[in-house]
């Protein structure tokens, strides 16, 4: 039976790993409340955040656009500090402060205030952050399938092509996916605040009326690296930024994200005899 096209899509990506990278998170927190009047209480707290980039034992390769007198190449990471052997910065300012406030109009109406600072510390997002996952010790082959094909690459009965996993064969870079990242990448981190009221209503109810945001900076966005450039009539070029490459999935700290809204709720207690 002929191979389904759903299979022979899959088919066209192949891949042979040899890696196993790990990273070491250092967390710290702290929090108290201080009650600056009767009516009214301040809420405050730090937390810190540190992570190295994912490595191995032995150094990994990232890709450098000005490697090779500006024509693109994987370079290697040397023995030494984080950044040497990541080829990344580490980030070591991740400080993330929280603050509160609690205001009681009366016995009955509060006022309730919240600002903080969270960041994300590792994302497996297209795992640009793991460097490991580049030739030679990850063989991720990309093969052309034409859209109108009929026929599969080859058969799971004869195996995988010659070579086609190969680390060492000629030109090995223009045909597997390299994955690269922004060597200046800050860590990401998301701003929420929030105002509301909350007040105690007849029949054992409290209702409550919050406005919400949140501010997210540094996300991660990926693209390709090698795309074409256009010409001035509006063509795409035939030459590759980086020849001897092929697909490069590059990762940029460009994206944000806002978010804003109100948001309302009631509850209430009943009791019963």
């Amino acid at each position: 039976m002929e191979t389904s096209a759903w299979l022979r899509e899959r088919l066209a990506a192949h891949e042979r790993a040899f890696c196993g990278p790990a990273a070491v998170d250092a967390l710290g927190f702290a929090q108290d409340d201080f009650k600056l009047r009767r009516n009214l209480t301040l809420n405050l707290g730090l937390r810190y955040d540190f992570s190295t980039p994912a490595l191995r034992a032995k150094p990994d390769g990232q890709f450098r656009s000005t490697a090779n007198g500006g024509a693109g190449g994987l370079v290697l990471g040397a023995d030494g500090s984080l950044e040497q052997r990541g080829l990344v910065q580490v980030n070591k300012r991740n400080f993330a402060p929280r603050v509160g406030v609690a205001y009681s109009f009366n016995p009955k109406t509060v006022l309730r205030a919240g600002y903080g600072v969270y960041y994300m510390l590792f994302e497996r997002f297209g795992s640009e952050d793991q460097l490991a996952l580049n030739a030679p010790f990850l063989v991720n082959n990309n093969q052309a399938v034409a859209s109108n094909a009929t026929a599969p690459l080859f058969f799971l009965k004869n195996g995988f092509p010659a070579n086609s996993l190969d680390p060492n064969q000629p030109n090995l870079l223009s045909i597997v996916r390299v994955r690269a990242v922004d060597p200046k990448t800050p860590t990401p981190y998301v701003q929420q605040w929030s105002l509301g009221v909350q007040r105690e209503l007849p029949w054992n109810l409290v209702g409550e009326l919050n406005y919400v945001g949140t501010h997210s900076s540094h996300l991660n966005v990926l693209a390709d690296f090698n795309q074409p450039f256009f010409n001035p009539n509006g063509s795409v070029q035939t030459t590759l930024p980086f020849p001897t490459f092929g697909y490069i999935e590059y990762q940029r700290p460009v994206g944000f994200g806002n978010t804003m809204g109100w948001r309302g709720a009631s509850r209430g207690h009943f009791e019963t005899a």
